[in-house]
């Protein structure tokens, strides 16, 4: 093995760089045998940096290997005039000063930042040569006085002047933001909010204007206070329009009032709740009856919904509950629950509710509750419900009559569970709406919608519906009801609700012989047997059986071997049917 230091090679690579130079290319690659290239500049003057590279990296390499040596030659050049020169002037701080250098170089560039009034020159102020942009001035700034500032550049190959700019530096002033914000309520009003803040130092010679920003606390995007609204000097403000018992966070920053220089940082953020107000909307009120009836007397609950933040505008202490007999007494109940049971007579009763907080109360919902012998008619037409955006929507039309509300009742239908309702209320003009609660995928809803009259409620309407459909859980199971010489009739149950996610649209028998092609036959959803005919006497025949949803298709299909069955879309079982034809 033979190797070379780098150094002893030195002659060789000056003779080839000489020859690259003489053709003026910016990029030279060389391969040699057996031999090191260190790359140097020494012989070429001043219009190249020294540059190099060798691959592979390795201070030694064996005789006859390969490498490869490049060297980019970067030419040197003149600085270019500076441009967009701009200096700011932080609140407690000297003046910095920024421009844009231009193009790279390739030399030592000095760049020198001169100031000077009209009758006096200040000291250079010479940028560092890792921040070639920029330069903080060693004095502090006079207000009032116009300065007059430029920048100089200069390297070996040339020297040039920026554009002059002349200014007072009070117009380049970047204020300290305004500190100690504090936000109070107000008990007169409940829409309002006051702020507070110190105003910073400079405030004592220079007028300001602020930006004042606001959101709720779970927001994440700001609004803001009208600009004309804070364009002069001031250390508090109102902020108005806001909503009760609401927590809003403030920020506020300051600049010059003219709008010469530059806005403060932000101050640091402080909240704030509004003052309670009565609530603004009487509460969702319905009513269920215990069919069972007791010497005269019915159980009636009474249900409520607890009414959203922005209605109830405050802390909700109790409801109270008045019931009132067709042409009698009434009775007051306090509630602090959202429900209410009651025994009451066969008669007709009144019911009012109202919501109280610690301003006051809100509007009655008012509700009759019919005699036993009451008749309910006219209920909604065209009821229909469908998936939408991830809501299920329940539209229908209304009745001819002047309905006051609408009430929204739906619960998961269940072999293995009872339907436990949950419920809403819509106005009387409302034809269009979705369901507000947690609705799950793949669950059958029954949705029932009721008028409400001035006399009572009207004829409830239900209708059936998925928030999403999915494959059956489970296929049909599938026995011989009868067996004849070329033809069995074939019988199943229709699915339990559970299993069907989704509505069964139709079934697909599959059938052959252990050596023959398969035949489908697709059955009607409402169907739950099934003759099939043509078939071949004394022949074992294999049958499989597959529901199919909406979503349903054979393209999907997964299968469970350990399960022995076949799942997709539609859900397939491998049904252990043989349907044995019998000899005539």
């Amino acid at each position: 093995m033979c190797v070379f230091e780098r150094k002893n090679i030195k002659n060789n690579v000056n003779y080839l760089l000489q020859e690259s130079l003489y053709k003026m290319l910016t990029l030279w690659t060389r391969v040699v045998q057996a031999a090191f290239i260190f790359l140097t500049t020494e012989s070429i003057g001043v219009l190249l940096d020294p540059c190099g590279h060798i691959s592979p990296e390795s201070p030694v390499v064996q005789l006859g290997s390969n490498f490869t040596a490049v060297c980019v030659l970067k030419e040197k050049l003149p600085p270019e005039k500076p441009k967009n020169l701009n200096c700011i002037v932080n609140e407690e701080k000297n003046m910095m000063c920024q421009w844009d250098p231009g193009r790279k170089t390739y030399l030592e560039t000095n760049y020198t930042l001169k100031s000077e009034w009209a009758t006096e020159k200040f000291a250079d102020c010479k940028a560092q040569r890792d921040t070639p942009n920029s330069c903080t001035l060693d004095y502090s700034p006079v207000y009032f006085v116009n300065i007059e500032v430029w920048v100089e550049a200069e390297n070996a190959l040339g020297n040039i002047t920026s554009d002059h700019i002349n200014f007072d530096p009070i117009d380049k002033v970047k204020p300290n933001p305004p500190h100690n914000l504090s936000v109070r309520s107000s008990e007169e009003l409940s829409s309002i909010l006051k702020l507070a803040w110190i105003n910073p130092s400079i405030k004592s010679f220079l007028r300001l204007k602020y930006s004042i920003q606001y959101r709720t606390k779970d927001a994440s995007t700001w609004s803001q206070i009208p600009p004309e609204d804070t364009s002069s000097t001031r250390s508090s403000f109102t902020v108005q329009d806001l909503k009760p018992f609401t927590e809003y966070v403030f920020r506020i920053r300051c600049m010059k009032e003219d709008g010469k220089g530059f806005w403060s940082d932000w101050s640091e953020e402080a909240s704030g709740i509004t003052y309670e107000a009565r609530p603004s909307k009487e509460p969702s009120f319905w009513y269920k009856i215990d069919p069972s009836h007791t010497h005269g007397y019915r159980p009636v609950k009474l249900i409520w919904k607890t009414l959203p933040p922005f209605e109830a505008n405050g802390k909700i202490l109790d409801y109270e509950v008045t019931l009132t007999r067709w042409k009698s007494h009434f009775q007051n109940y306090r509630v602090n629950d959202t429900k209410l049971t009651v025994n009451l007579t066969n008669d007709r009763y009144i019911a009012t509710l109202t919501a109280r907080n610690l301003v006051g109360r809100s509007d009655a919902s008012v509700l009759t509750i019919p005699a036993c012998d009451f008749r309910a008619v006219h209920p909604v037409m065209d009821l229909k419900a469908f998936p939408k955006d991830n809501k299920l929507w329940v539209e229908w039309t209304a009745p001819t009559e002047s309905v006051n509300k609408y009430i929204l009742e739906w619960c998961v239908l269940s072999d293995k569970s009872p339907c436990i309702p949950d419920w809403q209320q819509e106005d009387g003009t409302v034809h269009l709406t979705y369901l507000r609660g947690n609705l799950m995928e793949s669950k059958c809803y029954l949705i029932t919608v009721t008028p409400v009259y001035a006399d009572g409620p009207g004829s409830p309407e239900s209708v059936r519906a998925y928030l999403k459909q999915a494959a059956p859980s489970k296929g049909p199971t599938v026995r011989t009801k009868k067996v004849g010489k070329n033809e069995a009739v074939l019988e199943w149950d229709q699915l339990p609700v559970d299993v069907q996610n989704g509505f069964i649209r139709n079934y697909t028998i599959l059938y052959k012989t252990a050596f023959g092609n398969e035949t489908a036959v697709n059955v009607d959803s409402s169907h739950t047997e099934y003759t099939l005919s043509s078939l071949t006497s004394d022949t074992l025949y294999m049958v499989r059986m597959a529901a199919y949803t909406d979503e349903g298709g054979m393209q999907l299909v997964s299968i469970h071997l350990e399960q022995q069955k076949k799942e997709s879309q539609e859900q397939e079982e491998d049904i252990e049917c043989v349907v044995n034809c019998l000899h005539e």
